[in-house]
């Protein structure tokens, strides 16, 4: 720095006088950077180009993916390879894919199997020990003597636990059914019974084409009209789900009812989702072909037609002990509407037929008519 201050000519700075001072020793030189370059000096060769990121690149340069344009325009399949897999997702772990094995799960209804609940997707996993509640109510009306009126109520609460080293959480369900029951005339039948079950539920994941659903449901099937040991029985359900494609699926399985009628049942079909406005469950004992209506907000409105085995068994006491089985078969059309986040609930009509009453014992068989069937429920 030369004495007084200041280098080179001045500071032309307004409201200043110009400073006084000595012209610099003949040795003075500027620094480098801060007066003209050396003789000699040039500009740097036109091959020469800056390191990415620190100015404009060559014509020929290619940015890696990540870094700028993808070479890939889009996903195959449009989303992810394999979709939405219904099963993929545990409650309490994950967001849930959009289901394509339908409301499998009943969480307004009986299930497909007399109870045993299937996760269908839509009742959304959240990450917290408490998963949800659902509540449905069913009428199955009758008024004369060959008729049977049912009333039906159902409550469920599922919660998820860690299992051992799995991803998957064990999900317990314990549930509560009220059943009223009125008529056939001269028929020894109770004015009600109840069950009271335990679901334990785990969906393991073995890699991204196959799933399963297994789960042991032990519970109570009584009028509770004394104690009975036919009324404690187990059911349950292995189900495995191949991935054959981005939009179909294979679902194959058993699942153990052991009804007075029915003790087992084959679980088999495929899951087809066109597009997704539309979904063809074509899976036995619970079809279900289902098309959206619309979106409102986050809620989607859907409106479909499905099959369904409904009844049960139970141990009664009603002047004699035994056991009695009502079933039947269902075609059912309704509306329902699904939330990511909130409530969900559905409204449903139906015609049931096949309506049989078998006992245990020297009891018979009593066909009971045909009906129409209203339910409605809701999860949150």
């Amino acid at each position: 720095m030369p004495p007084g201050g200041y280098m080179g000519s001045s500071m032309n700075n307004p409201g200043y006088a110009a400073p006084t001072y000595s012209p610099p020793p003949a040795s003075y030189s500027s620094p480098p950077g801060y007066a003209a370059p050396p003789a000699g000096y040039s500009a740097p060769p036109p091959s020469y180009s800056p390191s990415p990121g620190y100015g404009a690149p060559p014509a020929n340069y290619n940015p890696q993916p990540g870094y700028g344009a993808s070479p890939y325009t889009a996903q195959p399949y449009g989303a992810q390879p394999y979709g939405a897999s219904p099963y993929g997702a545990q409650p309490g772990y994950a967001a849930p894919p959009p289901g394509a094995y339908g409301n499998f799960t009943a969480p307004y209804g009986g299930g497909p199997y007399g109870g045993s609940p299937y996760y269908d997707g839509y009742v959304v996993p959240k990450p917290r020990r408490f998963q949800h509640f659902s509540a449905d109510y069913t009428w199955l009306p009758g008024d004369d003597g060959a008729d049977m009126d049912i009333n039906d109520i159902n409550l469920r609460a599922s919660f998820a636990f860690p299992f051992f080293y799995s991803q998957q959480p064990l999900v317990i369900t314990p549930a509560f059914g009220m059943h009223l029951w009125s008529g056939p005339q001269n028929v020894p039948l109770p004015p009600q019974v109840y069950d009271a079950t335990l679901d334990f539920a785990w969906k393991p994941q073995f890699g991204e084409l196959f799933s399963m659903d297994l789960g042991v449901t032990p519970g109570f099937f009584s009028d509770f009209n004394g104690v009975q040991s036919e009324a404690f029985r187990i059911q349950g359900r292995a189900v495995g789900i191949l991935t054959v494609s981005p939009r179909l699926q294979a679902v194959f399985g058993v699942v153990y009812l052991d009804r007075l009628h029915v003790k087992i049942l084959p679980v088999v079909g495929a899951v087809w989702t066109p597009n997704e406005d539309t979904r063809f469950e074509i899976v036995f004992p619970r079809p279900k072909l289902a098309q959206r209506l619309t979106n409102v907000g986050n809620t989607e409105w859907w409106w479909y037609v499905a099959g369904e085995y409904g009844g049960n068994s139970y141990a009664i006491n009603e002047s004699v002990e035994t056991e009695v089985d009502y079933a039947d078969l269902r075609l059912i059309m309704g509306l329902e509407w699904r939330s990511f986040q909130g409530p969900q609930g559905l409204i449903e009509v139906g015609y049931v037929f096949n309506r049989e009453l078998e006992f245990l014992g020297g009891l018979p068989n009593i066909d009971v008519n045909d009906t129409v069937m209203l339910r409605a429920g809701f999860t949150y």
